[in-house]
């Protein structure tokens, strides 16, 4: 028997219900039944597509660019991590901010903070300028309609040509209010800084110890993963840099 709501939880149902819904959407499996437990996170930290999983001759896993894969170097560069290199960052980088959210909570929502504001501040700059320039262009075609119509009463349109340039403004028109919009969204957005950090601090605080990496666990705490063209290091060592988004905090490392 299972009673529901007779504690309080430790995240809430909108929290649990959007989680559950990336953890269903990313589940896959190789041919060899095989579960993916990066499935849907991996992303080409140049180019933004996905990044697919592959075997070597000797059956280790590694992921490589799908764009580079579908189009060649002239798409974006030859761009793959072992899956085993991968596996140990990812681990490594959860299990520091599980011990730094259980010796200092605080801290870590304030270290949280400043990192959203600093990144929001960016994204914010460039979603206003977007949403300025679709209100702009907006109120242009509203000023076009208007001339059309008294040209038209005017005699000096004529209907076909009245008709082509309604349909093509009127398109335009739907695709700006989409725009505003889900630009407008993302702005009002940008005020719950504070609650998506606390989200995120309740959701790794869950768990007691993280010693191994599963697809839930991933798709719980993890947004994307970018991961760049590897480079050499002054000692002629190759190096990855991985950019982790957190979910609901972004990129925090």
């Amino acid at each position: 028997m299972r009673i529901e709501n007779t504690h309080e939880p430790l995240v809430d149902r909108e929290t649990w219900d959007l989680v559950q819904g990336h953890i269903n959407s990313r589940k896959r499996s190789r041919k060899d039944d095989e579960p993916q437990i990066f499935a849907g996170l991996l992303k080409c930290g140049e180019c933004g597509w996905s990044l697919s999983a592959a075997n070597t001759k000797n059956q280790s896993r590694y992921y490589r660019c799908t764009q580079y894969s579908a189009h060649g170097k002239e798409a974006c560069s030859l761009h793959f991590i072992t899956y085993n290199l991968l596996y140990a960052f990812v681990l490594g980088r959860l299990q520091y901010w599980l011990m730094a959210v259980k010796e200092n909570e605080d801290a870590i929502l304030e270290r949280l903070l400043q990192s959203s504001k600093k990144q929001r501040r960016t994204e914010n700059a460039r979603d206003e300028k977007e949403l300025k320039k679709a209100q702009k262009r907006r109120q242009e075609l509203n000023n076009l309609f208007a001339k059309m119509y008294e040209d038209r009463v005017k005699g000096l349109l004529d209907e076909e040509n009245y008709s082509m340039l309604s349909v093509k403004y009127r398109t335009e028109q739907q695709q700006l209010d989409e725009t505003i919009k889900t630009v407008s969204a993302r702005l009002e957005d940008a005020k719950a800084e504070t609650d998506d950090a606390k989200r995120w601090v309740d959701l790794i605080q869950k768990y007691s110890a993280i010693d191994e990496l599963t697809a839930p666990l991933l798709n719980e705490l993890i947004e994307k993963i970018a991961v760049h063209q590897w480079r050499k290091d002054e000692n002629g060592k190759k190096v990855w840099d991985i950019e982790i988004y957190y979910r609901f905090v972004g990129k925090i490392d």
